[in-house]
């Protein structure tokens, strides 16, 4: 006879699958068409990759993923009817010019995509979870791991802003089966299998590399140091192997990829946040009860459990313990950096209530509260970071932009591009000119080729994009912008004077270059305000102003 009790269990699981599937499409389609300045950056690497030359910025395995996700969408719209033509030799060319007009379909499938990664790492969660819970609370506490993954609010926000984050629990969980299956490396198929599958995981984001190290550190609390190489050493050189094929870049321009990562960290430096505000990010992140829980099960089995414990039980304490440091000492720590050790914390945190009711039978009211007080604080959550993102039109801008600016006329922006608008023949040009033109001088200045490769891949990849569209866009506007087309490089290729309207971004001071104030006080009327993409999904603001005297004229 088939034991059905855990149907109950599973019910509540697909429920929750349901509600967190209903939150995400929610926000399938908020923004303009990105939340973020960056993400363009993700579907342009998509492209790019294709043809040997993918964004620095953005990992090899990322791009591939996302180039294949567009030409999918492309080749769906082509036989739909959506746009016309054919397939042929200029498939991906063709299918970046659709994107480059109308991106909305391909950012809204990338998307999809990434919420059905979601739901596969909630069911591996739940595999990770029988595995070591087993049919505690009649399968009741199995569900709960993969409930509270399904519940954070961390996922809405990684599927919506196209980062590789999002995809990092499903690499993580995968590693940790395999690495299970494997019992701690005495079958080393499996275990070569896990290096591998989160090797390719830390190629899409570096931080994945620290769960390779954490399972060496517990193949030796298992095996010894000796026994430890002998076991894992084919698991680390895959892992690491895996890494510099899935991020491409380390392998074949390492120099330019210690430059990005040096950028990197200057960039996430974030001085505003203050020593012991990871700690409030790590509450939040993970749900503000949840982690409390995790440290729990630490204390409760006391320092000397990672060789007392249960061979699983300890292996699980010791990866929360490892990440629990690890984001203890990282002062600028954001809360979706979390995301791969979310399922580790959740596991943990509900092995440690099954031990207390375990250990005290009495208590099991309190502890089944406790873990729906942790639902329910994982679904306000959620609901929250929902409602914020619906709540910001940062289409805004570009919808604005579309309806009231025609193709003619040139607009400036001062601030960061957060118009997602395809620019005409004559705009591109100016910006080809204005690229090369900085190229032939620094040539001409005697830089060396590798300072100049190291510093102008940004423009290398314009002119890349610029060739996939031959140079040519008739349905395009003409603008610019103050950081991608610098009046430093651009004199005498921007006519300031043509100018219809200026865009500013809020807070944006007068700059050191250009009389902004004074220019716009002498030809320029107010119009709007309006929001466009960026802001960490807030939007940013932008000041809409059209050449005009104050009455109109």
């Amino acid at each position: 006879m088939f034991d059905r009790r855990p149907s109950a269990p599973v019910a509540f699981l697909l429920l929750i699958g349901a509600l967190s599937l209903a939150a995400k499409l929610a926000v399938l389609k908020v923004g303009g068409p990105f939340v973020s300045i960056d993400d363009r950056t993700t579907f342009e690497g998509g492209f790019l990759v294709l043809f040997g030359q993918a964004q620095p910025q953005r990992m090899y395995l990322e791009s591939w993923i996302t180039g294949l996700l567009c030409l999918a969408n492309y080749g769906f719209r082509i036989v739909t009817g959506a746009v016309p033509g054919g397939l042929g030799l200029n498939l991906v060319a063709d299918a970046y010019r659709d994107y480059y007009l109308r991106p909305d379909s391909y950012v809204h499938v990338y998307r999809a995509f990434v919420i059905m990664v979601d739901l596969i790492a909630a069911v591996l969660t739940w595999r990770l979870a029988r595995r070591f819970l087993g049919d505690a609370w009649r399968g009741w506490a199995a569900v709960l791991p993969p409930a509270m993954y399904l519940l954070t609010y961390n996922t809405i926000w990684a599927d919506v802003v196209a980062r590789p984050d999002a995809m990092l629990p499903l690499f993580m969980t995968a590693g940790l089966l395999l690495y299970y299956r494997s019992d701690f490396g005495r079958h080393q198929g499996w275990l070569l299998g896990s290096g591998f599958v989160l090797g390719l995981g830390a190629g899409l984001k570096l931080h994945l590399a620290f769960a390779v190290v954490f399972l060496l550190a517990d193949l030796i609390r298992v095996h010894g140091w000796r026994g430890a190489l002998r076991t894992g050493w084919g698991f680390a050189a895959l892992s690491l192997l895996a890494f510099l094929v899935s991020a491409g870049i380390p392998l074949f321009d390492p120099l330019k990829y210690v430059k990005l990562r040096l950028t990197n960290a200057k960039d996430d430096a974030s001085p505003w946040i203050r020593w012991g505000e990871q700690f409030l990010a790590m509450l939040r992140g993970s749900g503000w009860v949840v982690l409390p829980l995790a440290v729990g099960a630490i204390v409760h089995r006391g320092p000397l459990s990672f060789r007392r414990s249960h061979p699983l039980a300890a292996s699980l304490l010791l990866q929360t313990a490892a990440w629990l440091v690890l984001f203890g000492l990282i002062r600028q720590l954001r809360a979706y950096w979390m995301l791969p050790a979310l399922p580790v914390f959740y596991l943990a945190a509900v092995a440690f209530l099954v031990a207390v009711v375990r250990a005290r039978p009495s208590l099991g009211r309190v502890v089944a509260a406790w873990a729906v007080l942790a639902l329910s604080v994982l679904a306000l959550q959620s609901g929250r970071e929902v409602a914020r993102f619906r709540a910001v039109d940062q289409n805004g801008l570009r919808s604005w932009v579309q309806k009231n600016v025609s193709k003619d006329e040139p607009f400036f922006v001062f601030g960061f591009d957060a118009l997602v608008l395809p620019r005409r023949t004559s705009c591109l040009a100016v910006i080809a000119d204005g690229i090369r033109r900085g190229v032939a001088g620094d040539r001409a200045a005697g830089v060396p080729f590798t300072e100049r490769h190291l510093k102008i891949w940004e423009e290398e990849t314009e002119l890349a994009r610029q060739d996939m569209l031959g140079g040519r866009c008739d349905d395009g506007w003409e603008h610019y912008t103050y950081y991608t087309t610098p009046f430093e490089r651009y004199e005498g290729l921007i006519d300031m004077n043509r100018m219809r309207y200026v865009l500013v971004q809020d807070q944006f001071a007068d700059p050191p270059d250009f009389p902004l104030d004074r220019y716009l006080a002498d030809s320029f009327r107010f119009v709007t305000e309006l929001t466009g993409a960026g802001g960490e999904g807030y939007g940013l603001k932008y000041r809409v102003y059209r050449r005009g005297a104050a009455d109109g004229s």
